[in-house]
């Protein structure tokens, strides 16, 4: 919810006009909430590989490989980009995105991810009713999928999910990428292509 009403106070206090929103993963979720909650500052929504049951997305918090990982990263969270890339977890990051990455990671606050460590994945969506955030989101939104298969993680009935409840719903899978909707490898040439036909059909 910290997430949620940052970006609401971004959008309605910063934006002179209405705004397209991206959001991949749980951020797909900050972004619906936000077109759901002040509609008339959101014109559309693009919406990246998230699941349409927010107590599947508490349940990945869960997992133990997920509480592994975000507490290697918080401990790395606010140290030198050079630090922070010699890691061992920057080592598993591709070549082409980890100096992005570490810069990102050197800016980061570790109490941003204090759910994640905690593994507290209900207290991370307990302010959200999905049912009730896709029923008020009345602006076009376009759901990319990644694949199944490379790890992508909204499935068939997710995308059935949502395009049940909500009134203007597009749906793009991107063939042969992950969760990360090739974002993470430097090949976001897909997500962008699909991106760009969506916007297209606003206009």
């Amino acid at each position: 919810m910290d997430y949620a009403q940052d970006a609401e106070a971004f959008i309605c206090g910063r934006l002179s006009e209405p705004a397209i929103v991206f959001g991949h993963s749980a951020g797909g979720l900050v972004a619906l909430w936000c077109a759901a909650t002040c509609p008339e500052k959101v014109r559309a929504v693009i919406n990246g590989d998230l699941f349409g049951s927010t107590q599947r997305l508490a349940d990945l918090i869960k997992r133990p490989e997920s509480i592994s990982y975000y507490g290697a990263l918080r401990s790395l969270a606010g140290r030198s980009p050079d630090e922070i890339a010699e890691s061992p977890l920057g080592a598993r990051m591709p070549e082409e995105t980890r100096d992005r990455w570490s810069m990102s990671t050197s800016l980061l606050d570790p109490e941003v991810l204090y759910h994640y460590v905690s593994g507290d994945g209900d207290a991370y969506v307990q302010a959200f009713s999905m049912d009730e955030i896709l029923a008020a989101v009345a602006c076009p939104v376009l759901l990319v999928s990644g694949d199944p298969s490379c790890g992508g993680v909204m499935a068939e009935e997710d995308i059935a999910y949502a395009c049940d409840r909500i009134a203007d719903a597009q749906h793009v899978q991107l063939r042969g990428l992950g969760h990360g909707l090739g974002l993470s490898t430097a090949k976001p040439e897909q997500l962008l292509e699909a991106i760009d036909g969506f916007m297209a059909s606003l206009s």
